[in-house]
Formats: C-alpha cells, sequence, structure tokens
C-alpha cells in the first residue's frame, strides 16, 4: 500500500542500535539492567531503539519521543507462540524429517494509531526468541499529518453509500456500525479520513456479476450467496475508496477406535466417542477436536442444523457413511499436518473445533448436486457431484480440497490477509500451497519428494476430467505479466500463481550433487514462519524478505557455506517469478 514507510531488521543485520547487543542464542538482547515482565513489554522496548535512528516523520511518529512511554502509538494486537526444529547438519538433505530439539518463537502484533484514529494497513511484527532477545522486526507505518477533521459524513450516510453500491435496501444493513480511521487513496496520493465497515453482508453489483468461487466449483457457492465485504467509505464525500470479500472465495463419552468405508470404498480408521445415553458411538474426535455430521440432503443455510454427529451402534461404521467418514478421516490429516507438523492448535492456533458437515445442497439448486465444498462461516461445507460413471460422490473425499479451504482459516488467524490484489493473492498461494504439501505428506515423513509431487488441486474435478487448478502451470506467472483489473478482487486467484511457482521452485531446488536441497518438512515450516510474520497489506516481495529472514533464523546453525547456499536458492526462485 502507497503512503506506508517501511522498516525491517533482522538479527543477522550488521549494524545495531547502540544499547543493544548479540546473545549467544543468535537473537539480540537489551542490556543486563533491563528486564521485561511481558512479551509485548519486550517488543516495544526493542521498536523503540530501532526506530529511534530513523529519522523518517513516519516512524518518529510512532516513537514520540515525548512521550514517556514506549513507542505509544502502536497499539497491541496480539501475541502467537510457534514452536518449530532447529535445523543441523543431520537433518538439511534430502527427505530427512526434523529433528526433535524444537525452538520456540513468540510473534508479537501491533498496528498504528494515529491522534487515536487507527491507519489503515499498519502494523509492527516482532519476532522473540524464548528468552525474550529480538530475532526480526517489521514495521509499516504512516505519516498521515495533522489531526483528522470532524467527518463531515455519519455512520448512517457511510451505510447509505454502501446500499447504494450494491443495491442493497439499506434497512438491511441496520445496526452495522463503522470505524473512523487514515486510509491512504493511492489513486490521489493522498491521505483520507474514512469510515471502515468490516464484514458487511452486501457485495457489490460488478462482483456478483463476475466473481468466482475460490476453487472454481460450479455449484453456487455460500461465500458467494451469503457475501461478507469489508468497505472503506470517504468520510467527507461518501466515495466507496475500497471494497473487498472478507472470506475469502460452512452423557459420559470416551474416546473409541473406529472403522469405515469412505467415498472412495477405502477400508478406514478414525477416532469417534463412546456416548452412554443412548448407547452409541459418534464421530468426534475430542483429542483433535473435531466433529463430523451429516446434512441429510438439507439446505446448508437453511433447515435445522444437525443435533449431533453422524452416530452408529459400534465403533463399526460400515459402508452407510461414506461421505462423513472421508470427511473426517481428511479432517484428521489435516489436523495431524498443523498439530504434528507446523505444532498449531487448531485451526486459530487456540483449539477451535472443525466442524464438517457432509450431504450439503443449495437452496436453490437441485438435490441432491451441489459441486461446492468451502470453508464459510468456521464450518467446512460438502456437496456432491456426479462422476463420469453416473455416480453421485462426495466433494469431502478430495483431502487437497479440504485443505485449501481450512488454510484459509489458518490465514485469517495467523496473518489476517487482506482478499485483493497482492495481498489476496498470497492469501490463494499459502491455502495452495498448504494444500499440496498437505496431499503428498503426512504427519512425519513424505511419501515421496518433493521433485515428485503433482502441483494440481481437485484432480478429476475439472473440465474434461481434468483438474480444478494445475499450480504447475499457472495462468501468470510472473510479474512483467500482471495486468490491473477489478474482478476477482483485484485479479487474486491469477495473480497467486506467480507466488506459488516461486514456492515449487523452492521446495524442488537442488545442491551442486543433483540432490534435492531442501527437506519438504523445512520448506513448509518455512512457508509457516513466513506466514505467521505477514502484515494484513503484505506484497510478494514482503513475502520474499519475510521468507529470506525466516531461513536465516531456522538455518542459522548451519556452516556460513551451507546456509548461503540456501538462502541464494531462496532469492534465484523469487527472481525467476520477478518478485525482487
Amino acid at each position: 500500500m502507497l503512503g506506508l514507510e517501511s522498516l525491517s531488521f533482522h538479527f543477522s543485520d550488521g549494524v545495531l542500535p547502540r544499547v543493544l547487543k548479540r546473545m549467544r542464542s543468535g537473537g539480540i538482547g537489551p542490556p543486563r539492567e533491563v528486564l521485561f515482565n511481558s512479551d509485548e513489554a519486550a517488543a516495544r522496548y526493542y521498536l523503540d531503539q530501532l526506530l529511534r535512528g530513523d529519522a523518517r516523520p513516519a516512524m518518529r511518529g510512532v516513537l514520540a519521543v515525548e512521550s514517556p512511554q514506549l513507542v505509544p502509538n502502536l497499539r497491541m494486537e496480539k501475541a502467537q507462540e510457534i514452536r518449530w526444529p532447529a535445523a543441523s547438519m543431520s537433518s538439511i538433505a534430502g527427505n530427512a524429517a526434523p529433528p526433535l530439539k524444537t525452538k520456540k518463537t513468540t510473534i508479537v502484533r501491533f498496528s498504528q494509531v494515529h491522534h487515536d484514529i487507527p491507519v489503515f494497513g499498519s502494523s509492527a511484527v516482532v519476532e522473540l526468541d524464548d528468552k525474550r532477545c529480538l530475532v526480526s522486526a517489521r514495521v509499516g507505518a504512516a505519516a498521515p499529518g495533522p489531526a483528522a477533521p470532524i467527518s463531515k459524513v455519519s455512520n448512517a450516510e457511510a451505510i447509505q453509500a454502501i446500499s447504494e453500491f450494491t443495491g442493497t435496501p439499506v434497512e438491511s444493513l441496520a445496526g452495522i456500525n463503522g470505524t473512523l480511521i487514515y486510509f491512504h487513496d493511492d489513486s490521489a496520493g493522498t491521505w483520507r479520513h474514512a469510515w471502515f465497515f468490516r464484514k458487511v453482508p452486501a457485495a457489490p453489483i460488478s462482483f456478483i456479476k463476475s466473481g468466482p468461487s475460490t476453487l472454481g466449483l460450479p455449484g453456487p457457492s455460500p461465500r458467494m450467496i451469503h457475501m461478507r465485504f469489508d468497505y472503506v467509505i470517504d468520510a467527507t464525500n461518501r466515495k466507496v475508496l475500497l471494497s473487498y470479500t472478507s472470506t475469502p472465495t460452512l452423557a459420559v463419552m470416551t474416546p473409541i477406535a473406529c472403522q469405515g468405508f469412505d467415498d472412495e470404498g477405502n477400508l478406514c480408521s478414525f477416532v469417534g466417542r463412546r456416548v452412554a445415553d443412548p448407547a452409541c458411538v459418534e464421530m468426534h474426535d475430542e483429542m483433535r477436536h473435531i466433529k463430523t455430521f451429516d446434512n441429510d440432503m438439507q439446505p446448508y443455510d437453511s433447515g435445522p442444523a444437525p443435533a449431533y454427529p453422524v452416530r452408529n451402534s459400534t465403533g463399526d461404521f460400515g459402508n452407510q457413511n461414506a461421505a462423513a467418514i472421508s470427511a473426517h478421516k481428511n479432517a484428521q490429516q489435516v489436523m495431524l499436518f498443523y498439530r504434528g507438523v507446523l505444532a498449531r492448535s487448531g485451526i486459530d492456533d487456540q483449539n477451535m473445533e472443525l466442524v464438517s458437515r457432509v450431504k450439503c445442497v443449495a437452496s436453490d439448486g437441485k438435490a441432491p448436486i451441489w459441486k461446492q465444498a468451502q470453508w464459510y462461516d468456521n464450518v467446512m461445507w460438502y456437496g456432491q457431484w456426479q462422476d463420469a460413471q453416473g455416480q453421485v460422490r462426495s466433494l469431502a473425499a478430495y483431502l487437497d480440497v479440504m485443505a485449501h479451504e481450512l488454510t484459509h482459516g489458518v490465514v485469517e488467524h495467523s496473518a489476517g490477509l487482506k482478499y485483493f490484489g497482492e495481498s489476496g493473492a498470497l492469501d490463494e498461494s499459502f491455502a495452495d500451497i498448504f494444500a499440496i504439501v498437505i496431499k503428498h505428506s503426512s504427519a512425519r515423513g513424505g511419501t515421496a519428494p518433493a521433485d515428485e509431487w503433482k502441483w494440481v488441486i481437485g484432480e478429476g474435478l475439472g473440465a474434461d476430467g481434468g483438474p480444478l487448478r494445475d499450480l504447475s502451470r499457472p495462468a501468470v506467472d510472473n510479474t512483467s505479466k500482471i495486468v490491473p483489473t477489478f474482478d476477482d478482487n483485484g485479479g487474486v486467484h491469477a495473480l497467486s500463481g506467480i507466488h506459488t511457482k516461486a514456492a515449487q521452485s523452492v521446495f524442488t531446488a537442488r545442491a551442486g550433487d543433483g540432490s534435492l536441497l531442501f527437506s519438504w518438512e523445512h520448506v513448509a515450516f518455512l512457508y509457516y514462519l513466513c506466514l505467521c510474520r505477514l502484515a494484513p497489506l503484505a506484497t510478494f516481495s514482503d513475502a520474499r524478505q519475510i521468507l529470506v529472514d525466516a531461513a536465516k533464523t531456522f538455518f542459522s546453525g548451519l556452516p556460513d557455506d551451507q546456509r548461503c547456499l540456501r538462502i541464494t536458492a531462496i532469492e534465484m526462485a523469487y527472481d525467476e517469478v520477478g518478485i525482487a
């Protein structure tokens, strides 16, 4: 976003603020007499020291040297703890599994306020090690100018502007309240005082006419029908400055081992729980917080919700619940990856329940066909399609489709990427990257080396029996081919191919002897570490730099030549697609 000034720092940088010192652990620490009682206090201290050497008005405004508080114009958002293995010489080659020894870092996020008004798109992301030493920091801040005048447009008038822009009756938007913000109007090159509305149940007329569903499935999408959009409305003239979708395109009991046949006819093992009253077994994995429900061919957007997860008299579900077994099994596999490989506590990293509902149809469609599978309203919804043999099949059978959709939830609760332009393209790209990784891997160890992976999603669901998306042949594969557009939230799906193409090159980079330079686990870690450090309006260039910084940290225990070899391979992968 134009109007924002940036600052970045990594512990490997040569020049340090005078009072900071290098620690044996590799991080940057404070003077001995300085002690921290919280992650926020540590992050504020380091930001204060880093910004004191920056004379730009944006950074001086955040610093507010006249104030006794540290960086008082940054508002704490959240702190997220991440555990990950440290790379060592014994674990850098081929498909070697990560070592058991782990490191811990904490990501502390802030946003900027100017005269107590939030600055749209601003961020400060600080990474601390387990001793609260500084690992890295990135700041995106602005100097919007003097205090904003009293708004000339009321909340009600801004809602009226949204009503006119979307064709939605204003009474349908009653009770929606916005927040006054500073917003940089890139087209005019000036900062505006504006109203910011989140998750408004009304889509622009042009989007309804042209916007695709996330993976190109033809069935009516809940994210299209029940669209939630964010809007920025100029507080002086009611002009719609920005609009984009805020949802990427739904007794005593004990664990028990279960089995049954999935939608592809495979006998599967999974975890359920025993219910005492009435005596039965249901698809509820308490250990991984997974529940699976049968919607009984009811519309996903109306009708009563199922009262309880899919049940059976014994743990042998046989072949009567194939769609539910597919959904339950695949949900467990996705969670095994996020919990077992990335040490993430569920989709939101706070142990959110993963709820799946199979046998869903559209209210305006013809049952049983509803060719959709989407993460919507914190639920995975699955419809059905008809294969070439005329058999009705559940979309729950597609692990990669589920992984893509659930990763949108991970992105939402990690970086909160805004779903337009390059930040929206990164949202789609990370969903694609982790869908491919999850499809080709288990919790510990890959089924094949990364150079043998097929970079396609939804194989057999696309036109003429092809995949929904072939990531090895993106429509746009280089930044030189970008054509500005207002369609599809600024072309998020087309642009995502550029970043995903770079990721493919990282996964398949080779050493001098022709062997794979990285294990797939290490690359997955690097992209997860990158994702957790992205700001909401991150660009492709931001992703590149943050990935490189994550690699510097991850491979810091290797000899210089080994570390530099890996950093260079990542930089070359991004150079090839024009991301500088």
